[in-house]
Formats: structure tokens, sequence, C-alpha cells
């Protein structure tokens, strides 16, 4: 993550990371999205809506944000399928990942509609503000 394609790649990854998850949900927990697809389903596209924005302000499909934000909901939903897919469905659990996940798309919104320019590595919407006053 330190140089410019290492950014794109990371984020990349993290997108492709991200569908066999959802695919793994639909084949092997089907049951899991007749109780919570909505929900599960709206994130989905509400992260790759996310992805369009950028698109369509920048040019580009994958900004490179890393907002902490997005690490720890991702970290979290990585806990979630691990959790899933060993001991189960922990319905508390996934739905504390799900909020921290759906905050997280909205700072990248922000970060999109704010910024000028796409911006790497920013950290967070905080961590933006704060160095436009420097």
């Amino acid at each position: 993550m330190q140089t410019e394609f290492g950014v794109l790649l990371d984020s990349w990854a993290d997108v492709g990371t991200f569908i066999l998850a959802f695919l793994g949900i639909i084949w092997f927990h089907g049951d899991f999205l007749k109780d919570h697809g909505v929900l599960f389903v709206g994130y989905i596209v509400v992260y790759y809506l996310q992805m369009v924005v950028s698109k369509l302000k920048f040019g580009v499909w994958v900004v490179g944000w890393h907002a902490y934000g997005v690490k720890i909901a991702g970290y979290l939903q990585a806990f979630f399928f691990v959790i899933l897919f060993t001991y189960g469905f922990v319905k508390p659990f996934f739905y504390f990942v799900m909020a921290l996940g759906y905050l997280a798309e909205i700072e990248l919104y922000i970060l999109n509609f704010i910024c000028k320019t796409p911006q790497r590595n920013v950290r967070g919407l905080y961590w933006y503000l704060k160095s436009l006053k420097s």
C-alpha cells in the first residue's frame, strides 16, 4: 500500500474478496439471506454504488481511500464470515457489523463528494478535513 499501484491493487483485492465472500454466503448459507437478505444485499449495493460514484466523479472505479472506518468494518466482516462458517449465525454481531459497514461507506460517499481529486490513503473524513486547515 506504499506505492500508487499497491494502493489500487489492495483495493481491487478487497473488491474481489468481498465478491467471493458474498458468493460463499449464497452457496453455503442461502437460508441466511431469506431473513437478512435485504440488509445484506442493501449493503452490497451501497458498497458497489460508492465505486460508481468514484467512477463518475474521478474517472476511476477504486480510489484507494483506505479510511480507518472501512478497514475496521472489513476486519469485522471477515470475522463475521469466519463465525458464520464455523459456529453459525450470530444475529447481534451481524447487525453490529452491518451498522459499521454502512457507516464506513457513508464516510466514503462524503469523501467522494467533498474531495476535488481522488485522495489515496486518506485515513478518514476527520483527517481529510484536518488537512484542509493546514
